[in-house]
């Protein structure tokens, strides 16, 4: 929302109690900017290992990149592991 000195949405209004006078109306011009959290994951479908043998063992790599303003926190883990959700959950 931005307000200029031409336009305003908020205007303050001042009534006397005793006498109801009302005084000149006082626009109050505002900023305000909205903020996120943003984040971006690459490589953006999955991670292809490509054919292999029974035991062997390959490693690809993702990034998790924080592109907002605030910093957070993220977990890796199985979700079929019920006591890894519950470390997630603390």
């Amino acid at each position: 929302m931005k307000t200029s000195k031409n336009e305003s949405d908020i205007i303050l209004n001042i009534i006397e109690g005793k006498s109801q006078e009302k005084h000149t109306q006082i626009p109050i011009n505002v900023n305000v900017n909205a903020v996120f959290s943003k984040y971006s994951l690459t490589p953006l479908k999955n991670i292809n290992f490509g054919p292999m043998t029974f035991g062997e063992q390959v490693t690809r790599t993702f990034e998790v990149r924080n592109e907002g303003l605030f910093e957070f926190k993220f977990a890796l883990c199985d979700f079929k592991d019920d006591e890894a959700k519950k470390r997630i959950k603390e």
